[in-house]
Protein backbone atom coordinates (compact mmCIF):
# COMPACT_ATOMS: atom_id res chain seq x y z
CA UNK A 1 0.00 0.00 0.00
CA UNK A 2 1.56 3.54 -1.12
CA UNK A 3 2.35 5.90 1.97
CA UNK A 4 2.28 8.78 -0.19
CA UNK A 5 -0.89 11.19 0.16
CA UNK A 6 -2.17 12.91 -2.61
CA UNK A 7 -2.11 16.44 -2.91
CA UNK A 8 -5.04 16.91 -4.99
CA UNK A 9 -8.20 15.13 -6.28
CA UNK A 10 -10.12 16.50 -9.07
CA UNK A 11 -13.45 15.29 -8.91
CA UNK A 12 -16.41 16.21 -10.59
CA UNK A 13 -18.03 18.64 -8.43
CA UNK A 14 -21.71 20.65 -9.40
CA UNK A 15 -24.77 21.76 -7.83
CA UNK A 16 -27.53 19.33 -8.94
CA UNK A 17 -25.50 15.86 -7.81
CA UNK A 18 -27.41 15.29 -5.24
CA UNK A 19 -25.61 14.76 -2.48
CA UNK A 20 -24.99 17.89 -1.46
CA UNK A 21 -21.65 20.43 -0.99
CA UNK A 22 -19.96 17.16 0.15
CA UNK A 23 -21.33 14.06 -1.72
CA UNK A 24 -20.51 10.99 0.36
CA UNK A 25 -18.08 12.82 2.77
CA UNK A 26 -15.39 13.18 0.11
CA UNK A 27 -14.78 16.37 0.31
CA UNK A 28 -14.52 16.44 4.33
CA UNK A 29 -12.31 13.98 3.92
CA UNK A 30 -10.01 15.20 1.60
CA UNK A 31 -9.64 18.08 4.18
CA UNK A 32 -8.92 16.16 7.36
CA UNK A 33 -6.05 14.79 5.00
CA UNK A 34 -5.02 17.90 3.75
CA UNK A 35 -5.75 17.36 0.01
CA UNK A 36 -6.71 20.20 -1.96
CA UNK A 37 -9.97 19.20 -3.93
CA UNK A 38 -10.58 21.33 -7.20
CA UNK A 39 -13.84 20.49 -9.42
CA UNK A 40 -14.28 19.39 -13.14
CA UNK A 41 -17.31 19.46 -15.21
CA UNK A 42 -18.79 22.04 -12.61
CA UNK A 43 -21.54 22.49 -15.49
CA UNK A 44 -22.73 18.98 -14.32
CA UNK A 45 -21.55 16.95 -17.21
CA UNK A 46 -23.65 14.49 -19.35
CA UNK A 47 -25.79 16.21 -17.54
CA UNK A 48 -25.38 19.74 -18.07
CA UNK A 49 -28.56 20.50 -19.75
CA UNK A 50 -30.61 19.11 -16.80
CA UNK A 51 -28.86 21.31 -14.64
CA UNK A 52 -28.94 24.56 -16.77
CA UNK A 53 -32.45 23.71 -17.65
CA UNK A 54 -33.44 23.58 -14.15
CA UNK A 55 -36.38 25.85 -13.09
CA UNK A 56 -34.84 26.41 -9.59
CA UNK A 57 -31.19 26.97 -11.62
CA UNK A 58 -33.10 29.53 -13.42
CA UNK A 59 -34.89 31.58 -11.07
CA UNK A 60 -31.62 31.87 -8.65
CA UNK A 61 -29.98 33.33 -12.11
CA UNK A 62 -32.83 35.71 -13.17
CA UNK A 63 -32.31 37.18 -9.31
CA UNK A 64 -28.94 38.27 -9.46
CA UNK A 65 -29.10 38.87 -13.74
CA UNK A 66 -27.27 35.73 -14.59
CA UNK A 67 -27.12 32.66 -16.22
CA UNK A 68 -27.65 29.36 -14.96
CA UNK A 69 -24.10 28.62 -15.65
CA UNK A 70 -22.79 31.12 -13.81
CA UNK A 71 -25.14 30.19 -11.26
CA UNK A 72 -23.70 26.67 -11.29
CA UNK A 73 -20.05 27.84 -11.39
CA UNK A 74 -20.57 30.43 -8.56
CA UNK A 75 -22.24 27.01 -6.26
CA UNK A 76 -18.40 25.97 -6.63
CA UNK A 77 -16.86 28.92 -5.90
CA UNK A 78 -18.30 29.68 -3.10
CA UNK A 79 -18.12 26.37 -2.03
CA UNK A 80 -14.30 26.76 -1.73
CA UNK A 81 -12.95 24.92 -4.54
CA UNK A 82 -11.10 25.97 -7.72
CA UNK A 83 -12.70 24.51 -10.67
CA UNK A 84 -11.95 24.33 -14.80
CA UNK A 85 -14.01 24.94 -17.81
CA UNK A 86 -13.38 24.37 -21.06
CA UNK A 87 -14.92 26.03 -24.09
CA UNK A 88 -13.59 27.38 -27.11
CA UNK A 89 -16.43 29.92 -27.68
CA UNK A 90 -15.29 33.40 -26.38
CA UNK A 91 -18.63 34.78 -25.36
CA UNK A 92 -19.07 31.45 -22.83
CA UNK A 93 -15.04 31.99 -21.92
CA UNK A 94 -16.22 35.50 -20.77
CA UNK A 95 -19.66 34.52 -18.70
CA UNK A 96 -17.41 32.11 -17.14
CA UNK A 97 -14.76 34.67 -15.93
CA UNK A 98 -17.76 36.62 -14.37
CA UNK A 99 -19.58 34.07 -12.29
CA UNK A 100 -16.34 34.23 -10.27
CA UNK A 101 -16.50 38.65 -10.40
CA UNK A 102 -16.67 40.11 -6.44
CA UNK A 103 -20.14 41.75 -7.31
CA UNK A 104 -22.04 39.14 -6.83
CA UNK A 105 -22.97 36.07 -4.55
CA UNK A 106 -25.18 33.23 -4.07
CA UNK A 107 -26.91 34.04 -0.49
CA UNK A 108 -27.10 30.82 2.04
CA UNK A 109 -30.55 29.98 0.97
CA UNK A 110 -29.82 29.76 -2.47
CA UNK A 111 -26.62 27.65 -1.85
CA UNK A 112 -28.75 25.44 0.64
CA UNK A 113 -31.11 24.91 -2.20
CA UNK A 114 -28.41 23.94 -5.19
CA UNK A 115 -27.23 22.32 -2.37
CA UNK A 116 -30.17 19.65 -2.00
CA UNK A 117 -31.06 20.08 -5.76
CA UNK A 118 -30.63 16.53 -7.64
CA UNK A 119 -31.45 16.79 -11.11
CA UNK A 120 -28.50 14.10 -12.37
CA UNK A 121 -30.00 11.09 -10.97
CA UNK A 122 -27.11 8.78 -12.44
CA UNK A 123 -24.23 11.34 -11.86
CA UNK A 124 -20.89 9.44 -11.32
CA UNK A 125 -20.87 11.10 -8.60
CA UNK A 126 -22.88 9.54 -6.67
CA UNK A 127 -20.96 6.14 -6.72
CA UNK A 128 -18.02 7.85 -5.16
CA UNK A 129 -16.43 6.53 -2.31
CA UNK A 130 -14.62 7.84 0.62
CA UNK A 131 -11.22 7.46 1.08
CA UNK A 132 -9.78 4.50 3.50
Amino acid sequence: MASVVPAVNQLQYHAGMGGGADPNGLISEDARRGIVTPAYSPLAGDAHAALLGDATVKAIGLKHNRSTAQVALRWVLQHGHALATSTANPEYMAEDLEAAGTDWSLSAAELATLDALDVAPDDPVKAMCRLS
